[in-house]
């Protein structure tokens, strides 16, 4: 991997509570810590400072949680800080969001400061498919202002056994509504991904969205099927890395300690497993390759998994959670 990464992306977690209880959030230690403003301009300024010092060409820098927009007041705190200290040429903000808690006022602030700082919202489909699997929250998320805020607007949408039978039908729902469907994943933690009737509901639904990208070709295509195939000869038997874990990814928590990924923290890894984190080369790439597959599968370049879920599960991040290729 090149010594020199070009994109920054580290994330601020403005506090571990959630108005929701989605059914398959892998924050299983939430609490009700939340971020002070002195602790986010500490964050803020390590974050700068490391992006002039490393040179990167564009910093996005994301407010996560927990829900951010439950801490409002302190993410317009730290972009204001931000815009009256700091040349924000190649620097912008971003806040995924469920979208339910957004109030006239924080609507306003987003349209005035789009060019700053945007929104991406958690949406797994229609109507049933949210409200099962997030909290009967699908009536109370304003879609008009996504679409009429921001050009090309995104979406995130996570898969639960539940939404597997209805995949085809909800990212068509997605696109319809004027979305970019910029995720489609597949839930991390205890879903057997990998039992033969969840393949057997999988590969149908993957039909039905490729009939449906071929009728529709001026869609940008899901997660699914934004693979470059090409990889697969160029890359064969090459060392990849897939994120920037413990590089370019960093995830400040709310009390101001750093980790080096959004999974790989206390909301989701306990203090054994995060101690043994301390102990990986970030830098090594051999820390991020299935040795197995890199030399034995031709489709390994365009393999994606999650090398914190890996080592939650497996007790390494280079062991590839098998039973959820995305």
């Amino acid at each position: 991997m090149s010594s020199k990464i070009k994109f920054f992306s580290p994330l601020i977690c403005l506090t571990h509570l959630c108005n929701l209880k989605c059914i398959y959030c892998y924050q299983q230690e939430k609490d009700s810590s939340k971020m002070t403003f002195e602790t986010a301009i500490k964050c803020l300024e390590e974050i700068l400072d490391s992006a002039s010092e490393n040179q990167y060409e564009k910093t996005v820098i994301s407010f996560i949680g927990g829900e951010p927009l439950l801490e409002f007041s302190l993410l317009k705190s730290v972009v204001e800080y931000a815009k009256n200290r700091y040349d924000l040429q190649h620097v912008s903000f971003f806040a995924t969001t469920n979208g339910t808690l957004l109030t006239d006022e924080m609507k306003l602030y987003f349209v005035e400061n789009k060019d700053i700082i945007r929104l991406g919202l958690s949406l797994d489909g229609a109507k049933d498919t949210q409200d099962y699997n997030r909290s009967n929250s699908f009536d109370i998320i304003d879609l008009d202002f996504f679409r009429n805020t921001w050009k090309n607007p995104s979406v995130k949408m996570t898969l639960s056994e539940f939404s597997l039978t209805r995949l085809a039908d909800d990212i068509q729902f997605l696109h319809t509504q004027g979305f970019v469907v910029h995720g489609a994943n597949l839930a991390n933690g205890n879903f057997d991904w990998d039992k033969d009737e969840n393949i057997a509901i999988l590969i149908p639904q993957l039909t039905k969205l490729v009939d449906f990208y071929v009728e529709n070709c001026n869609l940008q295509p899901c997660a699914f099927f934004d693979k470059k195939l090409m990889n697969c000869e160029i890359l064969y038997k090459k060392p990849k890395r897939i994120c920037g874990i413990g590089v370019s990814s960093h995830f400040y928590d709310t009390d101001g300690s750093k980790y080096p990924c959004a999974y790989a923290t206390p909301l989701s890894m306990s203090s054994e497993q995060l101690a043994k984190l301390t102990k990986i080369d970030f830098s090594d790439e051999k820390n991020f390759n299935d040795e197995t597959c890199l030399n034995n599968c031709y489709l390994y370049p365009i393999c994606g998994n999650c090398y914190g879920e890996n080592f939650v599960l497996n007790g390494s991040m280079n062991v590839l959670n098998k039973n959820k290729i995305v």
